[in-house]
């Protein structure tokens, strides 16, 4: 599907939904620093469960209303909270309960692409301040127009090491 297509159609399958500023809003889950480790779950491991629920809630019943694109869940870690493949597998971690508690709300399984481990989202030279930290602790939903192939117009930012 052409991705202006599948944005209309999106728009369209959105509606009475409230919208953003360019359309339909899928929310992210911020986590706490270093977490979840592997006994945690979802709950303990965020910042604010309320906004877990609603983030779960409201992109839950918009994934179910627009069946027709897949969605990609990104986790993020950052070098401060840990390093190389620890810091690879904390993001997924974070991507794959997230999305496993999207697909325990009612979103199909077959909705999601495989979920994405990422680093900052900043460059390495940059210095963040410490209220910015939030955007490198955090799974978010991308909705992917194409395919789930790893040539879509989602441009990741790769893991860096520490310094």
């Amino acid at each position: 599907m052409k991705t202006s297509s599948a944005l209309t159609l999106l728009a369209c399958f959105a509606f009475p939904l409230e919208l953003g500023a360019s359309g339909p809003e899928l929310f992210g889950v911020i986590f706490k620093s270093s977490q979840p480790i592997l006994t945690e779950d979802l709950p303990t491991s965020v910042e604010d469960p309320e906004q877990l629920e609603r983030a779960i809630d409201e992109n839950s019943s918009l994934m179910k209303r627009i069946s027709q694109i897949k969605y990609q869940i990104v986790g993020r870690a950052d070098p401060s909270e840990c390093s190389d493949s620890p810091c690879t597998a904390l993001a997924l971690r974070r991507a794959e309960l997230f999305q496993q508690a999207l697909i325990q709300a009612g979103v199909p399984s077959s909705s999601f692409c495989t979920p994405l481990a990422l680093g900052a989202p900043w460059p390495s030279e940059y210095s963040p301040k410490p209220e910015e930290m939030i955007f490198s602790r955090q799974a978010i939903v991308e909705p992917i127009f194409d395919d789930c192939t790893p040539n879509n117009s989602f441009k990741p930012t790769l893991l860096r090491k520490a310094a």
